[in-house]
């Protein structure tokens, strides 16, 4: 079990710019609207043999109900068509019969492409048309360009100070040269954590000793994750 949080908490701190654990998902509202809010956590599940990540529900436990009867979800690359799929669960939970409700041919890696990244087109012919802002959700883990430049990411890490780390108390995040639109702490297996932050301060004091991701997003829509030590 070690071994395998020991994996994933690796593979988190590999994502830079624009890249992250999870991604939130909406669309086909005639299809996928709930009574709880309209939107679908993916969470990273692996990597394919290309490279790539893919992001499910998780888990898949074929209880997340909305109009068309479930919801869980697949986002993966399919290398035989060569473009990015959303899959909709059908009966295995290897997403083998499952429907393919949109797909984009852009061959971003080693994330899916956002909404600003080629045309997420309705596979199904029932779903509206294209997936965009106006009708639907694609945020988080997604990138708006074809592969993540690793400028970029030093740029970021230039720009943008975290401290102190190891920290007790507070954390600040800070930067002169770039706006900083979001930040949000996460558990080394990618699970949101509940703190108080104003004014770019984060208040630490009240959670255990341990590492933590923090994810810096800015208003150009890049974001890298920095490890915070609580202690």
């Amino acid at each position: 079990m070690k071994k395998k949080y020991l994996i994933f908490f690796m593979a988190l701190l590999g994502f830079t710019c624009g890249a992250f654990a999870q991604i939130t998902f909406f669309g086909c509202s005639d299809s996928f609207t709930t009574s709880a809010p309209n939107e679908y956590n993916l969470t990273l599940e692996g990597t394919d043999a290309s490279g790539r990540n893919f992001y499910q529900s998780n888990p898949i436990s074929g209880d997340q109900s909305c109009a068309a009867g479930v919801c869980e979800f697949r986002m993966a690359w399919n290398d035989t068509q060569t473009r990015w799929e959303i899959l909709l669960f059908q009966n295995n939970i290897d997403f083998s019969d499952a429907v393919v409700v949109y797909y984009n041919n852009t061959a971003a890696s080693p994330n899916p492409p956002s909404l600003n990244l080629g045309n997420w087109v309705d596979a199904t012919g029932n779903c509206g048309g294209q997936l965009a802002e106006g009708n639907g959700i694609l945020t988080g883990s997604v990138q708006d360009d074809v592969t993540l430049s690793n400028e970029d990411v030093n740029d970021l890490n230039t720009a943008i100070q975290i401290y102190p780390n190891p920290a007790q108390k507070i954390v600040y995040v800070r930067s002169n040269s770039v706006s900083i639109k979001q930040i949000a702490l996460y558990s080394v297996l990618g699970k949101l954590v509940k703190v108080d932050i104003k004014n770019q301060d984060i208040n630490v004091s009240n959670l255990a000793k341990g590492i933590y991701l923090l994810k810096v997003e800015t208003t150009n829509n890049k974001a890298f994750i920095r490890k915070v030590v609580v202690n």
